[in-house]
């Protein structure tokens, strides 16, 4: 008898401590998302203040060509910010927020005429499609910003866009894909 009251007490402190365990996981997983969803909100606010920053430079009184740097700095920026919080949401497990993000900071570089910046977000982009089971389609983006990288001549994004297509085709399943065909 004392036996069986000893085993179940071995059994409770086990339990105890595995309880133990799956509360401060549960914490330190909250800590994660509450120091993610600071940097949201953060990157939001930065955005919002680009923003008010755009509309008020286009009711200063700058000449044509200040105006126009100040704004293509300003979507820069803006981009870049937005490219930003699409990470943030991907990593939140918001993959319909991150897309549209994307989609948003996609269309921001090109208003500022930042090809660099606007192939880093495609690339983003279309890891994330091919992470999400579109494989075709986010090969096809994938592939447009290896030949932009290419055209552009930037050795350091035709790397990083190759890398993150193979770790991406790799990721979903489909590492044969990565390597190319002869």
């Amino acid at each position: 008898h004392r036996a069986a009251i000893a085993q179940r007490d071995t059994e409770i402190a086990q339990l105890d401590a595995e309880i133990a365990q799956h509360d401060a996981e549960m914490d330190r997983r909250d800590r994660e998302i509450a120091f993610k969803q600071a940097t949201i909100d953060k990157i939001t606010h930065e955005i919002a203040v680009l923003k008010r920053l755009k509309f008020a430079a286009r009711n200063e009184h700058f000449n044509a060509e200040q105006k126009s740097l100040l704004e293509e700095t300003i979507d820069a920026d803006l981009a870049a910010l937005q490219g930003w919080a699409a990470n943030a949401l991907k990593v939140l497990g918001d993959r319909a927020g991150a897309r549209a993000m994307y989609e948003t900071a996609v269309t921001t570089s090109q208003l500022a005429g930042n090809e660099k910046g606007r192939s880093r977000v495609i690339q983003s982009a279309a890891s994330l499609l091919i992470e999400d089971g579109e494989v075709a389609r986010g090969s096809a983006l994938m592939e447009d910003v290896i030949a932009r990288e290419r055209e552009l001549g930037d050795a350091r994004g035709l790397g990083g866009a190759l890398y993150n297509y193979g770790a991406s085709l790799t990721e979903s399943g489909e590492p044969a894909r990565a390597v190319p065909t002869p």
